[in-house]
C-alpha cells in the first residue's frame, strides 16, 4: 500500500517512465536476492518479499489510463489492465521458472531476474510524458493543466477512442 501511494507521487514528480522503469528494475534486483535470503526466513526473506510486492504493485496507480483513454473508456481500460496483470504473472512465472527448471536456483533467479530488468528498459523506450502546459487564461492558477499529446500521440488515442480530441484535462 505504501508503495502504491509513493509511486502515485512520483509519476507526477519524476514522470511516468521513470518510476515504471525504476519500479520494475528494483524489483527484479530483489527478486534476484531471493536464493541468498531464503535459507533464513526472517528477516533476510521477508524484507526482500516486502520490497518485491511494492515495487512490483506500484505501477498499478500508474495515470497513463488517465492520460491516454478518454474518461468514457477509463473502466473498460482499467479492467483490461487488471486482467493483463494477472495473466502477466501466471503466464510469466510458468514459462520462465519452467524454462530455468535445469538450472540452480540462484541461476534461474539471475536469469528471471536479468530477463526483467532488461524489459524494465522498455518503459524508457515505449512510454512518451505527456506535455503539461497552463490554459491560456486570465486566472491561470484556477485552471487545471491541459495534456497536449503530439500527433503521433494524438493518432494513437484516437484510434483507441474515437472522440479523443487534441488534449484531456489533468486532475
Amino acid at each position: 500500500m505504501c508503495g502504491t501511494f509513493c509511486a502515485g507521487y512520483l509519476f507526477d514528480i519524476i514522470g511516468r517512465k521513470l518510476t515504471l522503469f525504476l519500479a520494475f528494475f528494483l524489483g527484479a534486483g530483489l527478486l534476484f536476492c531471493i536464493p541468498y535470503t531464503a535459507p533464513s526466513v526472517f528477516p533476510g526473506l521477508t524484507f526482500v518479499r516486502i520490497g518485491i510486492t511494492i515495487f512490483f504493485a506500484a505501477p498499478a496507480s500508474n495515470p497513463l489510463l488517465a492520460d491516454y483513454v478518454h474518461k468514457d473508456a477509463i473502466g473498460k481500460a482499467a479492467t483490461l489492465v487488471g486482467l493483463g496483470f494477472v495473466i502477466g504473472e501466471v503466464l510469466s512465472m510458468g514459462i520462465l521458472f519452467n524454462v530455468t527448471k535445469p538450472f540452480r536456483a540462484e541461476t534461474a533467479f539471475l536469469i528471471v531476474a536479468a530477463i526483467g530488468a532488461c524489459c524494465s528498459t522498455l518503459f524508457l523506450c515505449l512510454i512518451k510524458e505527456p506535455k503539461l502546459r497552463k490554459s491560456n487564461t486570465s486566472d491561470e492558477s484556477s485552471e487545471p493543466a491541459i495534456i497536449e499529446l503530439d500527433s503521433n500521440q494524438a493518432s494513437k488515442a484516437t484510434s483507441i477512442n474515437q472522440d479523443v480530441s487534441a488534449g484531456f484535462e489533468a486532475r
